[in-house]
């Protein structure tokens, strides 16, 4: 007696979520038609039978989602992270990622791609979600993910209303940042930054928002500077950025800027004979990774981005109709012999 095409299908698909150790909300019952080339009354009548075997739970129209394993030590869920594209940076963070697999829950992947023109690919990798860090990610990438009931967090750039979101918190680390400098004597401040993509520019508005509420009537407008990519390696280009800023009648005692450019540009300074930090103080902003000793920082944690980032993952596969999270990460302030200590100059 041959079996009914919907039994034969319920052990296709069983077989698809084992070995790709599958957990959290399946695609939707169209996509699953496509997948495995069968009409939706078929599939439904598939994922009844894996219901009842305990495989899968219906939950309405809220949809179809694994069931979690019962059994101790399983590796839990798979998580696509993207943003990390610096190869240092990666493997020290997937190192101590391996370390954390038992405590956070979940496994880590790097993807090397912005996937921008191809977002469909996306569906393809046994994941049970993705992590967009920074700017990474797109509208189009967000509105497939969530078309196709793929869990993803993304930066706070894009405000979708049922868009999980997670970044560090970059207002108030300049403010650490700004406030320490100030104790230290600093009155004139300049911020040399990326000159972001356009759906970016709110970042750039915010810096100079904390800039100017936090230096008062000591900010300049003309301090702000946003250097476009390209120009951070031009020599000529950046010298003459510094020369305008310290030909100012009142120029600043200190320059922050993102790293790793802002190293490359403390090299320049340094070619030219200009000491750091008796000559113009620095400090830096961005990754653990990236801030070398000796340089004042602004820290971004990474490793507390992405425990927080697995936490929330956790929550959204479990319960996908919950309200959708904006996580701010606390950026860590770490003081350096790249800026000056003006009050001792003072006293002495």
């Amino acid at each position: 007696m041959a079996v009914q095409k919907y039994k034969k299908l319920s052990g296709e698909m069983e077989e698809y979520i084992r070995s790709r150790n599958l957990s959290g909300k399946l695609p939707g019952v169209r996509t699953l038609s496509a997948l495995f080339s069968a009409n939706k009354i078929t599939v439904n009548k598939a994922l009844r039978v894996l219901e009842e075997k305990g495989v899968v739970t219906i939950r309405g129209t809220g949809g179809t989602f694994v069931a979690r394993p019962e059994k101790p030590g399983e590796s839990g869920f798979s998580v696509g992270i993207i943003g990390l594209d610096e190869t240092r940076i990666s493997e020290a963070l997937f190192s101590w990622l391996t370390q954390k697999r038992e405590k956070l829950g979940c496994r880590f992947v790097g993807l090397y791609s912005n996937f921008k023109e191809k977002p469909e690919l996306l569906a393809r990798f046994p994941l049970d979600g993705y992590v967009f860090l920074g700017s990474y990610g797109s509208r189009k990438i967000f509105e497939y993910l969530h078309d196709h009931n793929i869990p993803v967090i993304g930066s706070t750039f894009f405000r979708f209303p049922w868009l999980n979101r997670i970044t560090f918190d970059h207002e108030g680390g300049c403010r650490k940042l700004l406030r320490h400098l100030k104790s230290l004597g600093h009155r004139k401040i300049a911020l040399l930054d990326w000159a972001r993509p356009v759906q970016y520019r709110s970042y750039n508005a915010k810096l100079e928002r904390v800039f100017r509420e936090e230096l008062g009537e000591d900010f300049e407008e003309d301090l702000i500077r946003l250097i476009p990519q390209e120009k951070w390696r031009d020599g000529d280009y950046m010298m003459k950025i510094f020369g305008s800023l310290m030909g100012k009648n009142d120029p600043p005692t200190c320059l922050a800027g993102p790293v790793p450019p802002f190293l490359e540009f403390s090299h320049m300074l340094r070619s030219e004979h200009i000491r750091i930090p008796q000559d113009i103080s620095l400090a830096v902003i961005g990754c653990r990774h990236f801030c070398p000793p000796g340089f004042t920082a602004l820290e971004a944690p990474m490793e507390r981005l992405l425990s927080s980032a697995a936490r929330l993952m956790a929550r959204m596969l479990h319960s996908p109709g919950a309200a959708p999270e904006r996580i701010a990460t606390e950026m860590i302030l770490r003081p350096g012999k790249s800026v000056a200590d003006l009050t001792q100059r003072k006293r002495s």
